[in-house]
């Protein structure tokens, strides 16, 4: 058995452990069993939501039921876990379910709670679905707080998405961020590099005091220990010197 084998199993073994439906079951805790006995109905052997969570789901009848019971659950991670074992190319409505909780979400939540960014830029295919996530964009907290959706419309549409990278450069200048201007040839991104190459300690106390940059900062331990001067200069010296 692989490690990946063995770490799966443990996580299952303990989310059925935790798993504890009270005697008289109603709201959310009825909509999961009622679900798994439907599942079971349909011939899988499924007893616990964990078993919905680590198990590959590849039956699309599976998927019309969880979508079925979806709107009964109230839990934002259950709602994540349900979301993600649905096949957005063939439950395009994935999308619509995904941004609506994204919306509801508060930036620190975006952050923290990535579940609904991700389930964005993965199911994220049409046209109107690429300009709804541009559209996002357009709030500097959704900039700063949804790096996988970033990292998705940089890929997907970079010439429409740039502006965004130039607006925000200032706000929102991590090492990160930086790296989206590597793929840009042209003056401006060179000069946002130049800006970050020579970074002084007053940019940073003004950067400091950004909403969106405290949003990112906030997200994660490792940002605290990375948006330093130095690495904010390093960073940008290594782009410039790899695109020269």
């Amino acid at each position: 058995m692989s490690r990946d084998s063995v770490v799966a199993k443990f996580l299952y073994d303990q989310a059925i452990a935790e798993e504890i439906y009270p005697e008289n079951p109603d709201g959310e805790s009825l909509a999961i069993l009622n679900m798994l006995a439907d599942i079971r109905k349909l011939g899988y052997d499924y007893h616990y939501f964990a078993d919905i969570k680590f198990r590959k789901i590849k039956d699309p009848a599976i998927m019309k039921l969880l979508l079925q019971y979806y709107s009964k659950i109230d839990s934002i991670v259950i709602k994540g876990d349900i979301l993600r074992k649905i096949d957005p190319k063939r439950f395009p409505e994935v999308f619509d379910l995904a941004l609506a909780e994204y919306n509801e979400q508060s930036p620190l939540d975006k952050n923290y709670f990535s579940d609904f960014q991700d389930i964005l830029s993965k199911s994220a295919k049409s046209e109107k679905q690429i300009s709804l996530l541009l559209s996002l964009m357009d709030n500097p907290d959704n900039y700063a707080s949804s790096y996988m959706i970033r990292q998705k419309l940089a890929k997907t549409v970079p010439e429409s998405y740039r502006k965004y990278s130039f607006l925000y450069s200032k706000g929102v200048l991590l090492p990160a961020t930086l790296k989206e201007f590597a793929k840009y040839g042209d003056s401006e991104s060179v000069e946002v590099l130049k800006y970050a190459a020579a970074i002084t300690d007053s940019d940073i106390k003004e950067l400091c005091d950004n909403q969106s940059y405290k949003l990112c900062v906030t997200m994660q331990e490792y940002w605290k220990k990375r948006c330093t001067k130095e690495n904010i200069q390093n960073e940008a010296k290594s782009i410039l010197i790899k695109n020269s």
